[in-house]
């Protein structure tokens, strides 16, 4: 299948619906998107519309387009440092208008718990200074309709090429353990997973670094 790759440096209003309800729909039941959301569908949209633009602010966006700009896959990348939802603007521009539509049960739980405890979690399974040298990859979301066409495999090397040329790391969490295999079969070596809970019961998070160099070694899913 004939797709491109390029950036998107300021989405327009039109390119953020087109992507957060692609996204929406590629993740449409998730367990982890069920428990960021509250077990809101209404709020599925708004969630992925919060991390496009909190990546437009700090970070960056890349899709996968057919011949008629039909956007059939995105990737968010944050740069070292920074993280989604973190500093001011991302708060005030991405997070505040999506957790405003939130229950105050899961506003609590993303203020007092995921937001706080993710991170730890993170610099405990990889290290604080291997965190500090690496990009993270956000979101991968392909359109249900074109999954298993490559379009995933090329947005992750597109950024591997990218950021290996600056000598730095990438950094994901996928949701899923069948996804663990994805993405070891395109050089990331898993690290452990975290265990969180969510007013709805919990979910794992399964830590993976891409390196430029010579992996660390991973551990196995079991």
């Amino acid at each position: 299948m004939k797709f491109t790759i390029r950036q998107v440096t300021k989405p327009t209003e039109t390119e953020l619906v087109k992507m957060s309800k692609m996204a929406a729909t590629a993740f449409e039941g998730d367990g982890f998107l069920m428990a960021v959301i509250g077990a809101n569908p209404m709020l599925n949209i708004p969630y992925h519309r919060a991390q496009l633009i909190a990546a437009s602010i700090d970070g960056k966006i890349f899709v996968a387009e057919d011949a008629s700009s039909n956007i059939l896959g995105v990737a968010l990348w944050f740069p070292p440092g920074t993280t989604m939802f973190s500093g001011e603007q991302q708060h005030r521009a991405a997070f505040l208008p999506f957790i405003q539509k939130c229950s105050p049960e899961i506003q609590q739980w993303w203020n007092d718990m995921f937001l706080v405890d993710h991170p730890k979690s993170s610099q405990q399974l990889i290290g604080k200074n291997l965190l500090k040298q690496a990009w993270q990859l956000e979101l991968l979301a392909i359109d249900p309709q074109y999954q298993g066409k490559g379009i995933g495999s090329a947005l992750v090397r597109d950024g591997q090429r990218r950021i290996f040329a600056e000598k730095k790391l990438i950094y994901l969490d996928t949701q899923k353990k069948e996804h663990v295999p994805f993405y070891q079969r395109l050089g990331f070596v898993l690290h452990g997973h975290q265990e969180f809970r969510s007013i709805d019961g919990g979910f794992s998070l399964f830590c993976m670094m891409s390196y430029w160099s010579k992996p660390a070694v991973g551990i196995t899913v079991v």
